[in-house]
């Protein structure tokens, strides 16, 4: 078995990468005696997290090699394939995370994976999508692990703002729309229920459809519910005002002028895991339209804050997701060029777009549901989640996957020792 593991990825972040390379490395930390790490994705604003483990550099890990001995030395490449970088003398072991069925073939992803000794992925999806591909060599499906013991709570600030989204008139022309702030507990205390959605405007993340979906609920709904949207730009350098005035903009495309109250909350800019945890607290449900997952971080959030979600169920969703869960939102595979697109994703991609009216039908229907009901229907998900990403879980796929890697050390060592002298050490 190695005894040394180095981890190339996104050490240090706050990126989902990020927090599923540090919760992977609890686990990982028993079967090795040396751990050490090389940041390739530094950031001198983004990487403010602890890595509790020791950093080392690219051209310090043939000498670790050395000190190892050979066949002795992991490398966990935690990265897209463009950053996996084969060490020789050691058992390279390539993970990543993907959203749909290819890759760009001008990218060389799948002759990058081909070099890889073995691959760990996080969900079946990508065992699929990677076999598919023609990777052969051995798989296992280590995934992102989670802690189910107990359920999350959260409080949110006293004086947090959002800005809500209200119709003004102008003299002489039609009513458009602008925001407010306000205080989010005080719209707490008049909304309810509240849908959360922490996305951003990556295409893939589906915000045009969900905003499309509530522009049509709001038209059909009953009750006094309100729209809570954490939003951020995958663009660094966007000014959040410009996210908030596309969005205003799509609403007021997509809104009937009869329908007064949009009930859209708005927040923007970095939060800490605490204030996220209170949103959760907050809200009633956990609603996305998202086209691709490459695990599905948000929906264990709100299963681990025991809140039920509105989401499809597709892609790596579908080992977090059971099939008769009631508040399943519909969705079409489809080949779709996605306007804005990262470039990284191949233009005939097939994506899974939700289906006409599945977001209305799924919030009037969870409109509809008893405290009992969706407490029931998030104890069911949080059950057959588990199964899947609980610690124990994950820690039993990596005990497995390190015997087999010892086995295999086991008969390549028994492999170099001479025919006649196995026979001289019998007698």
């Amino acid at each position: 078995m190695p005894n040394f593991l180095i981890v190339r990825g996104d050490l240090r972040s706050h990126t989902g990468y990020s927090k599923a390379l540090r919760a992977l490395l609890r686990l990982l930390e028993p079967h090795f005696d040396f751990i050490g790490g090389v940041d390739i994705h530094f950031s001198a604003s983004k990487s403010t997290a602890e890595f509790p483990y020791h950093l080392v550099a690219d051209h310090q890990i043939m000498e670790l090699i050395s000190r190892g001995g050979s066949g002795r030395t992991l490398i966990l490449h935690f990265t897209t394939p463009d950053g996996f970088v084969p060490f020789r003398g050691a058992h390279n072991v390539g993970y990543f995370f993907w959203e749909t069925d290819r890759f760009r073939p001008d990218l060389f992803w799948t002759e990058a994976i081909r070099t890889m000794d073995e691959m760990w992925v996080p969900s079946r999806f990508m065992f699929n999508l990677l076999r598919n591909h023609g990777y052969s060599g051995p798989m296992t499906v280590i995934t992102w692990p989670h802690d189910f013991s107990a359920p999350l709570t959260g409080e949110l600030p006293a004086t947090l703002q959002v800005q809500f989204v209200v119709r003004s008139s102008r003299s002489g022309a039609e009513s458009n729309l602008t925001s407010e702030l306000h205080r989010l507990g005080d719209l707490a205390r008049e909304y309810s229920p509240i849908y959360l959605s922490i996305l951003t405007d990556a295409p893939r993340k589906g915000l045009p459809m969900l905003l499309a979906g509530w522009a049509e609920y709001l038209r059909n709904r009953q009750t006094k519910s309100l729209l809570l949207l954490k939003l951020s730009s995958v663009d660094i350098a966007r000014p959040d005002y410009q996210l908030r005035d596309e969005i205003l903009d799509s609403l007021s495309s997509l809104v009937h002028p009869a329908v007064r109250d949009l009930d859209v909350a708005l927040l923007f800019g970095s939060v800490s895991d605490a204030t996220i945890s209170g949103l959760y607290a907050l809200s009633d449900a956990y609603l996305t339209a998202t086209m691709g997952e490459g695990f599905g971080g948000p929906v264990i959030e709100s299963i681990l804050h025991g809140k039920p979600f509105l989401s499809p169920r597709h892609t790596s969703l579908e080992d977090l997701i059971p099939p008769d869960y009631p508040f399943i939102l519909a969705s079409e595979e489809t080949s779709v060029i996605l306007p804005g697109n990262v470039p990284v994703y191949s233009l005939s991609s097939r994506w899974h777009v939700v289906s006409p009216n599945a977001i209305t039908d799924a919030l009037l229907r969870f409109d509809e549901t008893s405290a009992e009901e969706r407490l029931r229907a998030v104890s069911t998900a949080r059950s057959f989640a588990a199964r899947f990403c609980s610690k124990d879980h994950v820690a039993k796929a990596i005990s497995e996957a390190m015997a087999h890697q010892l086995s295999i050390k086991l008969r390549e060592d028994k492999a170099k020792i001479p025919v006649g002298s196995l026979g001289a050490q019998s007698a």
